[in-house]
């Protein structure tokens, strides 16, 4: 029981400090929408926002609220799910963030207890191959006295690639080299540098930019 108590003493700022981290605060910024036959609206979004002051990715992934300017009541808000729109997008301290509406098929980012097959992922880098961040949390658990007790969660983030309109592409944690060589194969340049380590993990948006390049030059 001693041990057990401790154990929670040490856990419960730790759990404090998370909890603080998770919450954030919503700011209205301009951007627009693109919807599904492709028209694009000015939009007013009420984005929330982490404690250093960056979007809230995790929970805009699901849906973002939208500011509607033909309700009666002031700052009335609607939800944007990804199903319901193609794209959407907003400045921020000078940085356009895109924002695409992805259809997770297969289960691709099913990394924690809460799955959504529509998504609104971050685009970092576009083009016959894009680059999403897609956020998750990872869940801490510990076993005491035959009971799972759920501490805290942290939030994580991974990459995931799609060619065109194919299915999306996560390599695994510990098989970068082999997953990403295999998977951009066709753009031999681009492949053997992931093999020979001269790309990594490091170097992602400079392989999607290269294979972007090699294909456009194919393409012509």
């Amino acid at each position: 029981m001693m041990k057990n108590y401790l154990t929670h003493l040490i856990i419960l700022p730790s759990l404090l400090l998370f909890a603080s981290l998770s919450l954030s605060a919503a700011k209205r910024v301009e951007g627009y929408i693109i919807m599904p036959e492709g028209d694009t609206l000015q939009a007013a979004f009420k984005v929330p926002f982490t404690l250093t002051d960056r979007p809230n990715y995790w929970r805009i992934q699901r849906y973002v609220k939208m500011y509607d300017e033909y309700a009666e009541k002031e700052h009335k808000t609607i939800k944007i799910y990804p199903n319901t729109v193609r794209e959407l997008g907003f400045e921020y301290k000078g940085e356009l963030i895109k924002l695409r509406s992805v259809y997770d098929e297969w289960g691709t980012l099913h990394t924690d207890a809460y799955h959504y097959n529509d998504l609104f992922l971050k685009v970092e880098e576009e083009g016959p191959l894009t680059l999403y961040r897609y956020h998750y949390k990872v869940y801490i658990w510990d076993f005491t006295e035959d009971i799972w007790d759920w501490y805290w969660t942290v939030r994580s983030k991974r990459y995931v690639m799609q060619k065109e309109n194919g299915d999306l592409f996560a390599y695994r944690k510990w098989f970068f080299r082999k997953d990403v060589s295999r998977y951009l194969e066709e753009c031999q340049e681009v492949a053997n540098k992931i093999e020979d380590k001269q790309y990594r993990k490091a170097n992602l948006k400079v392989i999607v930019n290269q294979y972007n390049k090699w294909y456009r030059y194919q393409s012509r």
